[in-house]
């Protein structure tokens, strides 16, 4: 399908709102379309979602061809834009798409629905499943989460898994930063990453980091394992050169 710029300005409206969910900030576009539009207000828009897709994509290269039928969770998948390009990218594919947003589920069956996706209105702490997923996406959401409760939601993914699956997880690298009071409420910060590491040593099969000011680039992904979170790339340590590794890029098992 040849897609066009997004330049509706009903629809762009309606995905302003979408973005500016409560105290959050969240990525939103329509998948039919480019990641562009040609009205200025509207740019940043945008851009926000295809360094958000990008993140996906770092993942996509894992992901196996297979004859059976693949279960895939987006879990807060928002207005599902990130949802339908990956159902378009994994064949064969069964993608649930759950969000505890009643505007952005709306949304995602109006603009981003398909054929092997399914959508739901439903919070992710209580959500159940009658089956395990071959790929769970977990991008961008660690850090809307009061630190007390990351173990929690962790494990209960993990544990949606099946025994070959695996969890895709990108979230913030903050170091010392203070959690905020609204939107990134529990930064995996120094203290935390630590404790992460060594709670998901067997768990982690492979990590790297992102970095955010090159997310519109061939080269945003910095190879180097997660236990390097405090060092820059060319080995100097100490927050002062770690801003390039801006966000971790975690593959968890079971």
């Amino acid at each position: 399908m040849n897609k066009q710029n997004l330049n509706d300005i009903t629809i762009l409206s309606e995905l302003k709102i979408a973005c500016y969910t409560g105290n959050d900030v969240r990525a939103s576009w329509i998948a039919d379309y480019n990641m562009e539009t040609d009205i200025i207000e509207y740019k940043n828009y945008a851009k926000w979602a295809l360094q958000h897709w990008n993140m996906y994509k770092g993942f996509l290269n894992i992901i196996e061809k297979k004859n059976k039928p693949i279960y895939v969770l987006d879990a807060a998948c928002g207005i599902g834009h990130n949802t339908k390009l990956l159902s378009e990218e994994i064949s064969n594919s069964t993608i649930y798409g759950i969000d505890m947003d009643e505007n952005s589920i709306k949304l995602a069956n109006k603009y981003n629905k398909s054929e092997n996706i399914v959508y739901k209105l439903e919070d992710l702490f209580n959500s159940s499943f009658d089956y395990k997923f071959d790929y769970i996406f977990f991008l961008e959401i660690l850090e809307h989460i009061k630190s007390e409760n990351h173990y929690t939601i962790i494990d209960k993914l993990l544990n949606l898994l099946n025994d070959d699956g695996y969890l895709f997880i990108s979230t913030p690298n903050e170091l010392d930063n203070p959690d905020a009071l609204s939107e990134h409420i529990g930064l995996l910060n120094r203290k935390r990453t630590s404790q992460f590491i060594d709670r998901y040593k067997n768990n982690i099969v492979y990590s790297s980091f992102y970095d955010n000011t090159k997310l519109h680039t061939n080269d945003y992904i910095i190879d180097e394992p997660i236990e390097t979170y405090e060092y820059t790339s060319s080995g100097i340590g100490g927050i002062e050169g770690a801003p390039n590794k801006s966000h971790f890029k975690i593959i968890m098992k079971k």
